[in-house]
């Protein structure tokens, strides 16, 4: 008969001892990156990035409770481990396929798939990635081609159910008492509905901002998704930033008596060159280390840098400033505390 072969406890410790001060650093650069393949996806997170480092009492219970059999700590596919929190459903897709393309993916899977139509458990992605080779010749990436980290990618929806299934233990159905799973599967159910409806609504969402077409004709009444449309159109495109305070801006154009695209756009024909004048004075004070400028205006250092100051949100704030004067001033100090600079 076969002799089981146990992990060598001693010989794990001694090497997981050595690896640990660089698997901070790990940590940082890998959710530096997935910061950026976050961002570079056009998606927005619904919770920071998480992050854990592996501790040895973590370890040495894994290896006593598993019997696991590997040839070194190094092999653990987990000592670095991330938790990517989403919004929306449809972003999973965009995330993994980023995911994908930027790192060295050794294995990945989706829990659903060990779920049976009428099972329940959380919904995750999960990925196990290493950097890839060409990145051992950064010097601050020299030191991590051998190691690896999972990466969790879930929906707000989903990480809701795997915080609260863990919090009462209640991770699969067998372990439910039978007088409460109609209930627990009750709760299991709202959660996914919540992305599925989330999802339906982009569509729809998506399939409106198509119909907008070129509001150019008539008077139409503003929305935050014709707002973006029209300032789309009438402001430089390098002044737009990835998230615009659509919804607050409409608040304001609406508290000036802007309500249809023609006044809109009306008011921006005129007032533009002003607004454009003004944010090249902020960039060159800011940039010249002006007291007044620097210490008046703080903004986006990569914006400046690049030469521009306002977002589109801030020209248009700008052009309100200077086309109803006393009345905007009345307008912003009296919701000061309500909405955040321009």
């Amino acid at each position: 008969m076969k002799k089981s072969t146990k992990p060598d406890i001693a010989r794990f410790e001694e090497e997981y001892r050595g690896l640990a001060p660089m698997l901070p650093a790990f940590g940082d650069e890998l959710e530096r990156q997935l910061i950026k393949v976050v961002a570079n996806a056009g998606v927005t997170l619904g919770f920071p990035i998480q992050k854990r480092v592996k501790t040895w009492e973590s370890i040495a219970e894994k290896f006593s409770r598993t019997g696991l059999n590997l040839p070194s700590v190094a092999a653990l596919q987990d000592l670095v481990g991330f938790r990517v929190i989403l919004v929306f459903l449809p972003d999973l897709a965009k995330v993994a396929a980023a995911i994908e393309g930027t790192f060295s993916v050794v294995r990945q899977y989706d829990t659903t798939e060990r779920l049976s139509a009428d099972q329940f458990g959380y919904s995750s992605l999960h990925f196990v990635v290493r950097m890839p080779s060409a990145w051992a010749a950064v010097p601050t990436m020299s030191q991590f081609p051998n190691l690896a980290a999972e990466v969790q990618v879930r929906t707000v929806a989903q990480h809701i159910w795997a915080e609260a299934s863990t919090r009462l233990q209640y991770k699969h159905e067998s372990s439910v008492p039978r007088v409460l799973r109609r209930g627990i599967c009750r709760v299991s159910a709202l959660l996914e509905t919540v992305d599925l409806e989330f999802a339906s609504f982009l569509s729809d969402r998506d399939k409106y901002r198509e119909e907008i077409g070129t509001p150019n004709r008539e008077p139409t009444s503003l929305d935050s998704d014709i707002l973006e449309k029209v300032l789309d159109l009438l402001l430089p495109a390098s002044h737009k930033a990835k998230q615009e305070a659509y919804g607050l801006l409409l608040s304001d154009l609406r508290a000036m008596g802007i309500e249809a695209t023609d006044k809109l756009r009306a008011l921006v024909v005129k007032r533009l060159d002003e607004a454009l004048k003004h944010d090249a004075e902020v960039v060159a004070g800011i940039q010249g280390d002006d007291k007044e400028y620097v210490s008046r205006y703080r903004g986006d250092p990569a914006r400046v840098k690049g030469g521009v100051f306002f977002t589109h949100v801030g020209l248009v704030r700008e052009i309100l400033s200077k086309e109803f004067g006393s009345a905007w001033n009345d307008h912003v100090t009296k919701h000061l505390t309500e909405k955040p600079a321009g």
